[in-house]
């Protein structure tokens, strides 16, 4: 099992590695962001960088093979087998996962710098005219306002006279570089929907944990239940779920289309489905499906992809053949709804 405190020491270690950088940053700002100065903070900023990477690495190198494990011991448990042994199979592909965590997060580590160089640039530019601007990004750093507080602070200044002063000098995306950096979203990430998404240091810690974790405990539940000779994988189901998971909900994959009336699984079905996914993988058998008397009922449901379950009672229900499902467009209006009040709250 993955070594709990391991996780947090390393979430305490991008934490402390925040403070630092808004230490730099501020620096940088009262400075009046002279050219000497702030390429000595920017280089501070590139060695925390490299200790946050270094940190990363020990960390996936620790608890990924630990994460595999557990998950071939979960998946021999349920089919009430054997744990088959360790081969070279399941050694490449920890170190596959091993090696793509730690090329990702230096890949959006890596990006941090530039960015702030970006900001430094920007700064400059700004400063020329509009010493508002950096005197609210020092401010939200300074006082540790809140992300919304900054950001109003600053959109403040860039609709009072700063905005007629920066005229053709500071264009929107270098406003929304200083707002961001003010709110200390330094890590960009090109999320699947094709959007550009900026996170702070700690959350993004926190996401490459959980997303990497997944990730890894999918793969050794896959590989497992191949070596077991498992042909169908069922996927979790969770109240809450978001509009990428709602289609996935409940589903029965076949691995090797081994099992008729199931689809095959797809490189897009397996879990997880986003960075921050609560869903998981479990093998099952026709058996186990007759035992319970839901094989038909799971059949029907698998192959009408206008019919979801949103929770747990629902897909009881459906397991049991006393319902159909929920029309897939009301699942979605309803998630959407839900995440507009929670959004208004």
């Amino acid at each position: 099992m993955p070594d709990a405190s391991v996780d947090r020491a390393l979430i305490e270690f991008y934490r402390r590695a925040e403070r630092r950088i808004k230490r730099n940053l501020q620096q940088m700002a009262l400075s009046g962001w002279r050219t000497a100065y702030c390429e000595a903070r920017l280089q501070e900023i590139g060695t925390i960088i490299a200790a946050l990477d270094a940190k990363t690495r020990l960390w996936s190198t620790k608890q990924l093979p630990l994460e595999y494990k557990d998950a071939r011991k979960n998946v021999a448990y349920a089919m009430g087998k054997a744990l088959v042994p360790f081969n070279p199979i399941d050694e490449g592909m920890i170190s596959v996962l091993v090696t793509a965590t730690n090329s990702d997060v230096g890949m959006a580590l890596r990006s941090v710098v530039p960015q702030l160089e970006r900001v430094y640039i920007d700064a400059r530019q700004a400063m020329i005219t509009a010493e508002q601007v950096k005197d609210q990004v020092a401010r939200g750093i300074i006082e540790g306002l809140t992300p919304r507080q900054t950001s109003r602070a600053l959109e403040r200044a860039l609709r009072t006279g700063a905005t007629r002063q920066l005229s053709g000098v500071l264009d929107l995306d270098a406003r929304a570089r200083l707002v961001e950096t003010a709110q200390g979203r330094y890590i960009s990430i090109m999320c699947k929907d094709g959007v550009t998404r900026r996170y702070q240091l700690r959350p993004y810690a926190e996401m490459v944990q959980k997303s990497t974790r997944s990730m890894t405990a999918a793969e050794g539940t896959l590989q497992t239940a191949t070596a077991l000779d498992v042909d169908l994988i069922r996927i979790s189901v969770h109240v809450g779920a978001c509009p990428m998971c709602i289609p996935y909900q409940g589903m029965v994959y076949s691995l090797m289309g081994e099992t008729p009336g199931f689809p095959i699984m797809g490189p897009d079905d397996r879990t997880p489905y986003h960075p921050w996914c609560g869903h998981s993988m479990n093998p099952v058998t026709v058996e186990m499906l007759e035992a319970n008397g839901e094989l038909e009922e799971m059949r029907a449901f698998v192959n009408d992809p206008q019919r979801v379950v949103t929770n747990g009672l629902e897909y009881a229900e459906v397991r049991a053949g006393r319902s159909e499902g929920t029309p897939l467009e009301e699942a979605l209006d309803a998630q959407a709804e839900a995440e507009k009040l929670r959004r208004a709250a």
